[in-house]
């Protein structure tokens, strides 16, 4: 996971204010956490790669501003 993680964060160099927070196994999941996230006042997106991430069974990621990032990992309990 820590792989794919990684891969995600280089892929996001041109907007280097973000960081994954978690990387989801389909959409649903990924929108509940995204939901919880803004719920508790953080900034979360989901990071949109088009059919190629899911074709590619890469999961879908969730990403939050960096300096959010540990709140956000508290949050989702990880």
């Amino acid at each position: 996971m820590l792989l794919i993680i990684n891969a995600y964060n280089m892929e996001m160099e041109e907007n280097d204010a973000m960081a994954v927070v978690k990387v989801c196994d389909n959409y649903v999941q990924a929108e509940i956490i995204q939901g919880n996230l803004i719920s508790k006042g953080l900034h979360a997106e989901i990071y949109d790669n088009g059919m190629e991430s899911i074709m590619e069974n890469e999961g879908i990621p969730v990403l939050v501003p960096k300096d959010e990032y540990e709140k956000a990992k508290e949050i989702i309990g990880e």
